[in-house]
C-alpha cells in the first residue's frame, strides 16, 4: 500500500494491483492512472454481479463494506445511517440481516446461493442505493 508521505520515494518500486476474478480466471488488474475509490470499485463487483443474476453469499460481505465506506463519508457510525436515508423502512431488522450474513463462517460447508429472502434483500438495498446515489460504475 502506498502512502502520500512515501510516495515519491516508493511509487517507481510498488505498483497498485486489484485481484479480480472473471469466470473463475484470476488475475491481477492494474488500477490504472484514474483516481481507484474502493467503494466505487465494490458497488461496480456488486451491480455486476446483480447484472448477471449471480449474486452469491459472500457479496453480503461487500455490501457492508460499501455501506460502511458511505456511512464514513457522510460522517456517520453506523451503517444503518445509510440503509436509513436510502428509505429502507425495517433500518434495524436489515442491518441486523445484513451485519449477521456479512459474518458467516464461509469455511463451513453450505451453498454460496443466497436464498430467496436473503437475495430479495440484497436486490433491494442495492437498487435503493443505486437510486438514491446515482453510482457511475464503468
Amino acid at each position: 500500500m502506498r502512502t502520500p508521505d512515501r510516495s515519491d520515494r516508493t511509487k517507481d518500486l510498488a505498483k497498485a494491483f486489484i485481484l479480480e476474478n472473471n469466470a473463475n480466471s484470476w488475475s491481477l488488474e492494474k488500477d490504472g492512472k484514474e483516481v481507484m475509490l474502493y467503494h466505487l470499485k465494490i458497488i461496480k463487483v456488486l451491480m455486476t454481479a446483480k447484472k448477471l443474476n449471480d449474486l452469491r453469499a459472500y457479496h453480503y460481505v461487500l455490501l457492508r463494506q460499501a455501506l460502511e465506506s458511505i456511512s464514513s463519508f457522510f460522517g456517520r457510525s453506523q451503517f444503518s445511517s445509510v440503509l436509513n436515508h436510502i428509505g429502507i423502512t425495517e433500518v434495524s431488522d436489515v442491518a441486523f440481516i445484513v451485519n449477521t450474513l456479512s459474518h458467516r463462517k464461509f469455511y463451513t460447508y453450505e451453498s454460496d446461493m443466497l436464498q430467496d429472502k436473503s437475495l430479495e434483500l440484497m436486490l433491494l438495498v442495492l437498487t435503493q442505493l443505486q437510486k438514491t446515489y446515482g453510482f457511475e460504475v464503468h
